[in-house]
Parts: structure tokens; sequence; C-alpha cells
């Protein structure tokens, strides 16, 4: 009999941890880094690099629904020797949906906006671009523990909007880009850590 109520504790004690993690009032931290060095197989071509630094904040305004911002930075180097450096701001808010004790499943929906300004190889200044978009992804989310969560997250739909203007601020025609994207690509999912408090 007391097996009976000690397991039965301990497994309201496992579905408790997992909900009080998304509950109202609570802070999730978390971000991405990616970096990525491209080098062409031609004699004497140089790498081209990428990087993306975002730390990530949200706040529970309700049980298993949050909302929040990432603030970073992106710096992406050509293979000519251009570089563009931006400003990265992107408010999120996310929800959550209980599938087990330890397992839930979230939608994200998130607003991107890329302030950057770009140079040459000798670092003439070539203008600036801004960068508007919307995205909606989905994703799964792991809890070993109280405060430790394990995400699984895809690629949704996104919408992102381009525009290039030169050293003087006028807008460039045709330079910028709109591109829509859907489909989740289950072969190249991120995975990361968020912490919850």
């Amino acid at each position: 009999m007391m097996k009976k109520v000690l397991l039965t504790l301990a497994i309201a004690a496992s579905g408790l941890v997992a909900s009080a993690q998304t509950e109202k009032g609570n802070v999730l931290l978390g971000g991405t880094i990616d970096y990525t060095s491209t080098k062409s197989h031609a004699d004497g071509a140089e790498a081209a690099n990428d990087l993306t630094i975002l730390p990530v904040a949200g706040y529970f305004v309700g049980n298993n629904l949050a909302i929040g911002t990432g603030i970073g930075f992106s710096s992406q180097k050509a293979a000519s020797g251009a570089k563009t450096n931006a400003f990265v701001v992107s408010p999120f808010g996310r929800y959550y949906k209980n599938l087990n004790e330890q397992f839930k499943f979230f939608g994200q929906l998130a607003v991107p906006m890329i302030f950057g300004s770009a140079e040459d190889s000798d670092g003439d200044d070539l203008g600036s671009t801004q960068t508007l978009g919307v995205s909606l992804s989905p994703g799964f989310a792991y809890f070993p523990s109280k405060k430790v969560g394990i995400e699984l997250s895809f690629s949704g739909i996104s919408f992102l909007d381009t525009t290039v203007k030169n050293s003087d601020g006028d807008k460039i025609e045709g330079a910028g880009a709109s591109t829509f994207s859907i489909g989740a690509d289950f072969f190249s999912p991120q995975i990361g850590l968020v912490f919850y408090f």
C-alpha cells in the first residue's frame, strides 16, 4: 500500500515539475548561435563566413503562453571580401501544449527585424540593408528537470522582405528581395537548451 502511495506521489510531482516551468510569472532564457563557413574548390578562393548570435528572453504572461524577444547581431563575410554587419531584434510569442508530464509541443510566432550595413573588401561603405519578416515555427520541448528544457524545433512558414539603400540613404531599386518559405526539414532540426526560472 505504501509503495502505491509513494508511486502516485512521485508521478504527480513529476507532472507538477514539468507544468510548473511554463506557468504564469516564469521566465525562459535561451538563444541561438549559428556559424557557417563555405569555401569554393577553385584555386585561390577565399572562404565565406556567416555568424549569428541571438540571446533570447521571455516571460510567461499566462500558463503556457510566453512573450519575449531576441536581441543580437549577425556578421557575414563574402568570398569577395565584402562584409555585412547587422543588428537583429526578433520579438516572439510562444504557446505550449502538454503532451504528457515531461513533453510539450509548442508553436512560435516571431517578427524578425535585421538592420545592417555593408562595406566592400577595401572597407568602403556600400550602404545599408533592412529586413522585416514574420515566421511561424513548431517544436517539441522535453523537460528532464525543473529548470532545463531540451528543444527540437523546425522551420515552418516564413516571409522576409529586404530593402537595400546606398551610402546616401536612397533605396536601390531591384537590389532587395522578398522570400517566402514553407515546410519543415525533419532531417535538419535545431536542437537547443532553454532555462526556466
